[in-house]
C-alpha cells in the first residue's frame, strides 16, 4: 500500500497577521491541518495553459488524509475571522487560501495545486513550490 511510504509529516499553516507596534505587520504562522506523506522532487518550470501563466512547482507532497489541529470552530473564528474545514469524504482541505503554506521538515512551500486522483480520496497529491523568502 502507498501508506507504507508515508514517512514524513506535513503541516498546512495559515498566517495570523498582527501589528508589530512600529507600523508594520508581522505574520504568526499557526498549523491548521497535518498529514503524513512523502515529499518528492519534480522539475520546476512555468507553463502557459489557456493563454495564462501557471505557477511552477518544484515538489509534490503525496499524502493521506488531513487532520484538523484546531477543531473548535469558535477558536478558528477568533484567530482567522472565519472557520476552515476538511471535506468529510477523505480529509481533503476545502478552503486552502493562497496565503497558506505547507511546512515539511521545517522548510516552507507554497501550495500550487491540490489533486485528489480520480476522486477516490485514497491519497492526495499536492504540488508545491519552495517558498524562497521563508514566508
Amino acid at each position: 500500500m502507498i501508506e507504507d511510504f508515508y514517512t514524513q509529516y506535513g503541516e498546512i499553516q495559515r498566517a495570523k497577521r498582527t501589528v508589530d507596534g512600529a507600523g508594520g505587520i508581522t505574520p504568526e504562522w499557526l498549523t491548521i491541518m497535518t498529514s503524513k506523506g512523502v515529499l518528492d522532487g519534480i522539475s520546476g518550470s512555468t507553463g502557459m495553459y489557456s493563454k495564462k501563466m501557471n505557477a511552477d512547482s518544484t515538489h509534490v507532497w503525496i499524502c493521506g488524509i488531513f487532520e484538523l489541529t484546531m477543531p473548535d470552530v469558535d477558536e478558528q473564528v477568533s484567530w482567522f475571522g472565519a472557520p476552515f474545514m476538511v471535506a468529510p469524504n477523505g480529509g481533503i482541505p476545502t478552503d486552502i487560501d493562497e496565503g497558506d503554506r505547507m511546512m515539511i521538515n521545517e522548510v516552507p512551500y507554497r501550495i500550487t495545486w491540490l489533486d485528489n486522483p480520480m476522486n477516490y480520496s485514497r491519497h492526495l497529491e499536492i504540488e508545491l513550490k519552495r517558498w524562497e523568502n521563508d514566508g
